[in-house]
Protein backbone atom coordinates (compact mmCIF):
# COMPACT_ATOMS: atom_id res chain seq x y z
CA UNK A 1 0.00 0.00 0.00
CA UNK A 2 1.70 3.07 1.16
CA UNK A 3 5.23 2.03 0.57
CA UNK A 4 4.76 1.22 -3.03
CA UNK A 5 2.98 4.94 -2.99
CA UNK A 6 5.73 6.44 -1.37
CA UNK A 7 8.67 5.09 -3.11
CA UNK A 8 7.11 6.65 -6.38
CA UNK A 9 7.28 10.31 -5.34
CA UNK A 10 10.53 10.79 -6.12
CA UNK A 11 9.78 9.58 -9.55
CA UNK A 12 7.69 12.24 -10.44
CA UNK A 13 10.08 15.35 -8.38
CA UNK A 14 12.80 14.20 -10.68
CA UNK A 15 10.80 13.65 -13.81
CA UNK A 16 8.73 17.19 -13.67
CA UNK A 17 11.88 19.32 -13.69
CA UNK A 18 13.57 16.84 -16.83
CA UNK A 19 10.27 17.49 -18.43
CA UNK A 20 10.25 21.24 -18.28
CA UNK A 21 14.06 21.43 -18.91
CA UNK A 22 13.27 19.32 -22.26
CA UNK A 23 9.80 20.99 -23.39
CA UNK A 24 11.86 24.63 -24.38
CA UNK A 25 14.42 22.26 -26.41
CA UNK A 26 11.89 20.57 -28.36
CA UNK A 27 10.19 23.51 -29.00
CA UNK A 28 13.43 25.05 -30.30
CA UNK A 29 14.37 22.43 -32.21
CA UNK A 30 10.41 22.88 -34.08
CA UNK A 31 11.26 26.39 -34.51
CA UNK A 32 8.40 27.44 -32.17
CA UNK A 33 8.52 31.46 -31.41
CA UNK A 34 5.41 31.92 -29.51
CA UNK A 35 5.12 32.46 -25.36
CA UNK A 36 4.83 29.28 -24.79
CA UNK A 37 8.89 28.72 -24.40
CA UNK A 38 9.11 31.61 -22.60
CA UNK A 39 6.23 30.47 -20.23
CA UNK A 40 8.12 26.94 -19.77
CA UNK A 41 11.61 28.97 -19.30
CA UNK A 42 10.06 30.87 -16.31
CA UNK A 43 8.16 28.07 -15.14
CA UNK A 44 10.86 26.04 -15.01
CA UNK A 45 12.65 28.81 -13.15
CA UNK A 46 9.94 28.72 -10.79
CA UNK A 47 10.31 24.79 -10.01
CA UNK A 48 13.93 24.81 -9.89
CA UNK A 49 13.94 27.62 -7.74
CA UNK A 50 11.76 25.97 -5.22
CA UNK A 51 14.29 23.01 -5.78
CA UNK A 52 16.93 25.39 -4.35
CA UNK A 53 15.04 26.27 -1.38
CA UNK A 54 14.26 22.69 -0.62
CA UNK A 55 17.63 21.65 -1.21
CA UNK A 56 19.43 24.70 1.38
CA UNK A 57 17.14 23.79 3.88
CA UNK A 58 17.87 20.12 3.91
CA UNK A 59 21.62 21.10 3.44
CA UNK A 60 21.38 22.81 6.63
CA UNK A 61 19.37 20.34 8.72
CA UNK A 62 21.66 17.92 7.49
CA UNK A 63 25.31 19.96 7.71
CA UNK A 64 25.06 20.01 11.65
CA UNK A 65 23.59 16.41 11.80
CA UNK A 66 26.08 15.19 9.59
CA UNK A 67 29.07 16.60 11.66
CA UNK A 68 27.15 15.17 15.11
CA UNK A 69 26.89 12.07 13.99
CA UNK A 70 30.69 12.06 12.94
CA UNK A 71 31.63 13.31 15.82
CA UNK A 72 29.97 10.31 17.81
CA UNK A 73 31.32 7.87 15.69
CA UNK A 74 34.97 9.04 16.39
CA UNK A 75 34.05 9.65 19.49
CA UNK A 76 33.37 5.55 19.78
CA UNK A 77 36.49 4.72 17.24
CA UNK A 78 38.54 6.42 19.31
CA UNK A 79 39.45 8.98 16.84
CA UNK A 80 40.38 12.09 17.30
CA UNK A 81 37.67 15.01 16.94
CA UNK A 82 36.29 17.67 18.67
CA UNK A 83 35.64 16.03 21.66
CA UNK A 84 39.00 15.12 22.14
CA UNK A 85 40.04 18.31 21.05
CA UNK A 86 38.13 20.42 22.71
CA UNK A 87 35.20 18.87 25.30
CA UNK A 88 38.42 16.64 26.94
CA UNK A 89 40.56 19.55 27.78
CA UNK A 90 37.95 21.79 28.99
CA UNK A 91 36.90 18.48 31.25
CA UNK A 92 40.32 18.20 32.59
CA UNK A 93 40.87 21.83 33.32
CA UNK A 94 37.14 22.31 35.11
CA UNK A 95 37.50 18.93 36.96
CA UNK A 96 39.67 18.37 39.61
CA UNK A 97 41.12 14.81 38.72
CA UNK A 98 43.81 15.29 40.60
CA UNK A 99 42.17 15.87 43.70
CA UNK A 100 40.35 12.95 43.34
CA UNK A 101 43.51 10.53 42.24
CA UNK A 102 44.87 11.76 45.63
CA UNK A 103 41.94 11.17 47.77
CA UNK A 104 41.53 7.99 46.38
CA UNK A 105 45.10 7.01 47.00
CA UNK A 106 44.85 8.94 50.43
CA UNK A 107 41.55 6.17 50.81
CA UNK A 108 43.71 3.37 49.88
CA UNK A 109 46.48 4.34 52.66
CA UNK A 110 44.34 4.22 55.39
CA UNK A 111 42.69 1.03 54.39
CA UNK A 112 45.55 -0.08 54.12
CA UNK A 113 47.08 0.85 57.39
CA UNK A 114 44.18 -0.09 59.33
CA UNK A 115 44.24 -3.84 58.12
CA UNK A 116 48.45 -3.73 59.34
CA UNK A 117 47.25 -2.60 62.34
CA UNK A 118 44.58 -5.27 62.48
CA UNK A 119 47.28 -7.30 61.63
CA UNK A 120 49.86 -6.36 64.26
CA UNK A 121 47.06 -8.05 67.25
CA UNK A 122 48.45 -11.29 65.92
CA UNK A 123 51.67 -10.96 64.07
CA UNK A 124 55.09 -9.61 64.97
CA UNK A 125 58.24 -9.38 62.99
CA UNK A 126 59.66 -11.81 66.16
CA UNK A 127 60.21 -15.63 64.74
CA UNK A 128 59.41 -17.07 68.32
CA UNK A 129 56.10 -17.53 70.24
CA UNK A 130 56.28 -15.46 73.49
CA UNK A 131 53.81 -16.75 75.98
CA UNK A 132 53.50 -13.53 77.42
CA UNK A 133 51.77 -12.46 74.08
CA UNK A 134 49.43 -15.66 73.40
CA UNK A 135 47.71 -14.20 71.03
CA UNK A 136 50.59 -13.15 68.83
CA UNK A 137 50.99 -16.72 66.68
CA UNK A 138 52.09 -15.12 63.68
CA UNK A 139 55.17 -13.72 61.89
CA UNK A 140 55.05 -11.10 59.79
CA UNK A 141 57.18 -8.03 57.91
CA UNK A 142 54.83 -5.60 59.51
CA UNK A 143 56.38 -3.44 62.84
CA UNK A 144 54.28 -0.11 62.97
CA UNK A 145 50.55 0.40 60.55
CA UNK A 146 52.38 2.69 58.37
CA UNK A 147 54.64 -0.51 57.10
CA UNK A 148 51.31 -0.76 54.94
CA UNK A 149 50.77 1.76 52.26
CA UNK A 150 48.76 0.23 49.52
CA UNK A 151 46.34 -2.36 49.33
CA UNK A 152 49.35 -4.67 47.27
CA UNK A 153 51.65 -4.49 50.56
CA UNK A 154 48.93 -5.77 52.88
CA UNK A 155 48.53 -8.80 50.54
CA UNK A 156 52.15 -9.49 50.48
CA UNK A 157 52.35 -8.87 54.17
CA UNK A 158 48.98 -11.72 54.65
CA UNK A 159 50.58 -14.26 52.01
CA UNK A 160 54.04 -14.03 54.00
CA UNK A 161 52.52 -15.16 57.25
CA UNK A 162 53.45 -17.92 59.02
CA UNK A 163 53.25 -19.20 62.76
CA UNK A 164 55.74 -18.35 64.72
CA UNK A 165 58.15 -21.34 65.72
CA UNK A 166 57.10 -22.67 69.94
CA UNK A 167 54.01 -21.75 69.42
CA UNK A 168 51.55 -23.98 70.66
CA UNK A 169 49.17 -26.68 68.72
CA UNK A 170 47.99 -25.18 65.99
CA UNK A 171 46.30 -25.88 62.61
CA UNK A 172 45.95 -29.68 63.92
CA UNK A 173 49.79 -30.31 64.59
CA UNK A 174 50.75 -29.09 61.46
CA UNK A 175 52.58 -25.83 61.50
CA UNK A 176 53.90 -25.58 57.93
CA UNK A 177 50.43 -25.76 57.06
CA UNK A 178 49.35 -22.53 59.47
CA UNK A 179 48.97 -19.41 56.96
CA UNK A 180 46.41 -16.87 57.66
CA UNK A 181 44.54 -18.36 54.68
CA UNK A 182 44.47 -21.58 56.35
CA UNK A 183 43.20 -20.44 59.65
CA UNK A 184 40.81 -18.66 58.40
CA UNK A 185 39.03 -21.82 56.17
CA UNK A 186 39.93 -23.68 59.08
CA UNK A 187 39.17 -21.61 62.55
CA UNK A 188 38.41 -24.76 64.21
CA UNK A 189 41.87 -26.29 64.52
CA UNK A 190 43.72 -23.74 66.53
CA UNK A 191 44.14 -24.04 69.63
CA UNK A 192 45.52 -21.71 72.04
Amino acid sequence: GYIKTYTIIPAYVAIFPALLMSLPLLLAVCNVRTIAPLSIICCSFGVQYVFMVVATIFAIILLPINIVCGEIDDQLETKPGVFQWYVVPQCEYNTPFQDIHDNVDQMEQDAAESACEAFLEFCSTSSNWNGASPKILFTCNVSVKTDCQTLRTVQGTMDAMVVKSGAPETCGGQPSLCTVAYCADNLSLIHI
